[in-house]
């Protein structure tokens, strides 16, 4: 469940950093610059085993 909903976690915490973040708290600003970042690891690690197969 939690792998389902990872990627628009990616997003929503993708534009919440672009758009709605303030300059002015540095702290907050970074802070929400990792999440992102984390959130696509997590996801990347997640989906090291997973291969599309297509049919030739």
């Amino acid at each position: 469940m939690l792998m389902k909903c990872l990627p628009a976690a990616i997003l929503i915490t993708g534009l919440l950093y672009i758009f709605f973040i303030p300059e002015e708290p540095l702290i907050i600003k970074i802070m929400f610059k990792v999440i992102p970042m984390l959130l696509i690891l997590l996801y990347a690690c997640t989906n090291v085993g997973r291969r599309i197969v297509t049919n030739p």
